[in-house]
């Protein structure tokens, strides 16, 4: 174990502010570093600050070695803290290696035996589509961190998905941008064509995109129905439809299609019909692809988020939310992101149309019937998210 000291040296006018600004800090930082397999339970904590602004913190670490890498992947997180508060870069040192471990309840110690992730997917290259924000970036970032090249699609957010590649190659793996409107079936075979052409290949397909809308039937416009369609359903099938036949050129392929935790079993819940419909479509079109392109060495499974904390909920919003999760709490972009990643890792070679659910035990059979006026309330009372 090592002592991690990090200096930060704030801006004038800040160092009055230095708890709310490291507040800030861990709420940026903190929920993946607590994830790392170098975190001993303890977060980053303050432990003085100095008149010129001068912050120090203190705080156990697993290895350098392993605290190094944290950094590296923190560093493209930081660029726009660093411009609105810092004065300088911060500063790392390391005090005190014990030849100790420390036991906690998120990781064992087998699996930071080795103290640099293992690189399970090297040499493959992965499309994750909707991968500039929240799930689909947390996906590509899993799975370069096993050792995948990523192409990053995004429909519009250049700047967005720029931050994104910028986070994969800190990881030390390539990465590039492919702007496509994959809710269109005309986008889909240029999509594939150019990922294999700049990034060499095409080994892993994530169907992340998916638009979620919080309405009545009865006050939904059919452009809104087909919309929630295409961008949830349609759009699975023209993406993986581009991509089997170099995968089935390859003889390997792994398809991982984004769902919904309550469909394994066919129920309704109002509000939101069109993205039931299409996410149970979903599974019913991941099994059958499985069935069709097992001969081919390619697996298909679904990852079926419950209800996750995307980091911009009202607190009144989140509340009702975290209620209705045996859990009693929300789940992580993170924690689907590892479920996705074992899915298209090595040990997973032999499953294929799973349905893989992250949702923390939350299922429509026990989530209270709240009036659809006071969930409109919350959610808004046409609005799609």
């Amino acid at each position: 174990m090592v002592i991690v000291q990090e200096v930060w040296h704030l801006r004038s006018g800040y160092d009055g502010r230095a708890q709310d600004v490291m507040q800030e800090l861990d709420d940026l930082v903190g929920p993946a570093a607590h994830e790392h397999p170098g975190w001993c339970g303890h977060a980053r904590f303050l432990q003085s600050t100095g008149p010129s602004g001068e912050v120090v913190m203190l705080y156990p670490w697993r290895s350098r070695v392993l605290h190094e890498e944290l950094a590296a992947r923190e560093e493209p997180l930081l660029a726009e803290f660093n411009r609105n508060y810092c004065a300088a870069p911060r500063e790392i040192r390391y005090f005190a290696e014990l030849a100790v471990d420390v036991e906690h309840e998120h990781h064992d110690a087998e699996q930071v035996s080795d103290p640099v992730r293992t690189r399970t997917l090297a040499g493959r290259v992965a499309l994750v589509t909707g991968a500039s924000r929240g799930i689909g970036r947390a996906i590509a970032l899993a799975l370069a961190a096993d050792g995948a090249d990523v192409a990053v699609n995004v429909r519009a957010a250049e700047t967005a998905a720029a931050d994104a590649v910028a986070q994969i190659r800190a990881l030390g793996r390539r990465a590039e941008s492919f702007q496509a409107d994959v809710t269109e079936a005309a986008a889909a075979e240029p999509l594939v064509a150019s990922v294999i052409e700049r990034m060499g290949r095409l080994d892993i397909l994530v169907n992340n995109v998916g638009d979620f809308h919080f309405k009545p039937l009865d006050a939904m416009e059919p452009t809104e129905w087909e919309r929630i369609l295409n961008s949830n359903l349609s759009s699975v099938f023209y993406l993986t439809r581009a991509a089997l036949p170099a995968m089935r050129a390859g003889g390997f392929g792994r398809i991982v299609n984004l769902g919904l935790s309550p469909v394994e079993i066919v129920r309704g819940a109002p509000n939101i019909a069109a993205y039931a419909v299409a996410k149970t479509g979903v599974l019913v079109l991941t099994r059958s692809l499985a069935a069709e392109q097992a001969p081919y060495g390619i697996t298909v499974n679904t990852v079926s988020p419950g209800l996750i904390d995307n980091g911009h909920l009202p607190p009144t919003q989140k509340v009702w939310m975290e209620k209705r999760v045996p859990m009693g709490r929300l789940g992580r972009s993170e924690e689907v992101a590892a479920a996705v990643a074992f899915l298209v890792s090595p040990p997973a070679s032999y499953i294929s149309g799973a349905n893989l659910a992250v949702g923390g035990g939350w299922d429509w059979d026990n989530r209270p019937v709240d009036h659809d006026h006071d969930v409109r309330k919350l959610f808004g009372a046409g609005g799609g998210a």
